[in-house]
């Protein structure tokens, strides 16, 4: 379900300020937060996670979630920063 948003991510990380970073949401189906990465690789994670929308539905609505749960963390508001030339995402 992460594979093809977290391969996005590896391939959009590099910047150079602040403001060459956005944030990308999570995925509840994972127990993740929102995370950063160069706006270039926005509209590819849009994609890569639409393509993998069915996969987490269907984990959540199907049996593995309660043989398998997955505790839905708290998340933080998060911003998009550029830490040692790689966009992350902080807290507020």
């Amino acid at each position: 379900m992460q594979a093809g948003p977290n391969a996005v991510k590896a391939k959009y990380h590099a910047c150079s300020t602040d403001s060459d970073c956005v944030t990308v949401p999570g995925r509840a189906c994972l127990g993740s937060c929102e995370d950063a990465i160069a706006k270039a690789g926005l509209a590819e994670h849009q994609r890569a996670m639409k393509a993998t929308d069915p996969a987490c539905d269907a984990f959540v609505k199907g049996p593995c979630m309660y043989s398998y749960p997955i505790a839905v963390p708290t998340c933080p508001m998060m911003i998009p920063r550029c830490v040692g030339g790689a966009c992350t995402a902080q807290s507020r």
